[in-house]
C-alpha cells in the first residue's frame, strides 16, 4: 500500500511533537542534575525556548514544502500512447512546476566502472506556471485542475524497453516546483524500473487518485 506524502508529513509532525513533550521535562532534570544548581532557571527557560522555537520551525517547513503526488504507474491509453499523472495535495499552489521525462541506461566505462546515460524524452506539457492546490474549491469546480496527465511523446515503446531483460534501462518522472506561499522549491522523482511499471488498456480517474478505470 502507498502511503500519500501529506500523510507522511502528518506522522512525523506528530512524533516529533509527542517527543518533544515528553523529553523536556527529562532536559531540564539533566540540566539541572548537572549544575546542581536551582538559580538557572533562565538558562533553562532559554534552552526550552530555543527547542520549542526549533520544533515550530521545523514543523511548519514540513508544512509549508510543495507535496507533489506522482503516479507509480505509467498508463498505456487504447490510443497506444503512455500517460503519467501528478497532482498537488499540500495546501498551498504550487508555481514554476518543471516536469522532466528521462530514460536512463547505465554504461561499462572503459575503466570498466558503470556510468549513467541519462536521454530526455519530450512530454506534452513540460511547464507550468501555475498548478493549484487539491483543497482548492474553484479548482475542484473546474475539473480538477490540480491533477495534471503528462503524455509521453510518440517513438518511444517503454514497455518492450522495460521488459528486456537484457536492457537495464530504466525511466524516471523528476517534478520540480516551489510553494506559491513561501518559495521554498521541491524536487520529487519516482522510477520505473520493470515492466510492471506499465499498466496496460488502462486510464487514470479524475481527481487527487491514481486509480484507474
Amino acid at each position: 500500500m502507498r502511503i500519500p506524502n501529506y500523510l507522511k508529513r502528518g506522522l512525523i509532525i506528530v512524533f516529533v511533537l509527542f517527543a518533544f513533550y515528553f523529553s523536556r521535562q527529562y532536559i531540564i532534570h539533566l540540566i539541572v542534575t548537572f549544575y546542581e544548581d536551582y538559580s538557572i532557571d533562565g538558562l533553562i527557560s532559554e534552552v526550552i525556548g530555543g527547542i520549542t522555537t526549533s520544533v515550530i520551525i521545523f514543523i511548519f517547513y514540513i508544512i509549508l514544502t510543495p507535496i507533489i503526488e506522482i503516479s507509480p504507474k505509467i498508463l498505456r491509453y487504447d490510443d497506444g500512447k503512455y500517460r503519467l499523472k501528478i497532482y498537488n495535495s499540500s495546501l498551498f499552489a504550487a508555481y514554476e512546476v518543471r516536469a522532466i521525462f528521462t530514460k536512463v541506461t547505465p554504461i561499462k566505462a572503459n575503466n570498466g566502472k558503470r556510468n549513467v546515460e541519462v536521454n530526455d524524452i519530450p512530454t506534452t506539457i513540460a511547464y507550468l506556471e501555475y498548478l493549484p492546490s487539491m483543497y482548492n474549491l474553484e479548482s475542484r469546480k473546474n475539473g480538477n485542475t490540480f491533477a495534471i496527465v503528462y503524455t509521453i511523446e510518440e517513438g518511444e515503446d517503454i514497455f518492450s524497453v522495460l521488459s528486456d531483460k537484457k536492457d537495464s534501462s530504466y525511466y524516471r518522472l523528476t517534478i520540480s516546483c516551489k510553494n506559491g506561499f513561501t518559495g521554498l522549491r521541491k524536487i520529487k522523482t519516482e522510477n520505473y524500473t520493470y515492466k510492471t511499471s506499465v499498466i496496460d488498456k488502462k486510464e487514470f480517474a479524475s481527481g487527487a487518485t491514481f486509480k484507474r478505470i
